[in-house]
This record gives C-alpha cells, sequence and structure tokens, in this order.
C-alpha cells in the first residue's frame, strides 16, 4: 500500500462510483454517511483500521496501470456489508481512483 503523502491523498470517483454512491444518497442516507466517513478516512490514512484495506487477490494486476485493486469496508459484520474498490494509480502519484461502492458478494 502507498504511503500517505503530506496532506493525504486526492480521491477521483470513477462515473461509476458516483452513480453508485448518488443512489445510496437517494436511498439510504446512513449509508450514504458511512460511505462519506470511509471516503474521508481513505483519503486521509488508507492504513486506518476500520478500513481494513487490502489487496483484492481475484483483482490482481487489473487495475488500469496494471497493478492491484484494493478493497475497503464502509461496514463490517452485517449482512451485504458494503466496499469501497480502489486502486492506486502508478502515473499519477497522491491519487486514489474508486472505481465502485458496492454490497460485498
Amino acid at each position: 500500500m502507498a504511503a500517505a503523502p503530506q496532506g493525504g491523498f486526492r480521491l477521483k470517483l470513477t462515473p461509476r462510483a458516483l452513480e453508485q454512491r448518488e443512489l445510496v444518497e437517494r436511498t439510504n442516507k446512513k449509508r450514504f454517511k458511512k460511505i462519506n466517513k470511509a471516503l474521508r478516512l481513505l483519503r486521509d490514512d488508507p492504513h486506518y483500521p476500520s478500513l481494513n484495506a487490502h489487496k483484492w487477490d481475484t483483482l490482481k494486476g487489473q487495475a488500469p496501470d496494471g497493478g492491484d485493486m484494493w478493497t475497503a469496508y464502509v461496514e463490517n459484520n452485517s449482512p451485504s456489508a458494503w466496499r469501497i474498490f480502489f486502486f492506486y494509480d502508478s502515473r499519477e502519484a497522491g491519487v486514489i481512483y474508486v472505481t465502485s461502492i458496492e454490497p460485498h458478494a
């Protein structure tokens, strides 16, 4: 996992992640708050313990730059707990790209 630059990372959400976040905003305000909190924690410190950020082995090498995909917790210990899927783009230092925000399968 990349070390957080001074002041944290910049987050960029893909169109898919933005749509998912907006849908949750309209349908589940409580989960929307949890997503925003997890995104802030991810931006500030991807190592934050409650995120439990880790490489997603089944998506190894699947990031657009050929790197690894990661997942972080929005929720834990709940049915269909939500996750954030992201990657560190080696082509753009200090940026985390969030590719999706969805329930864990």
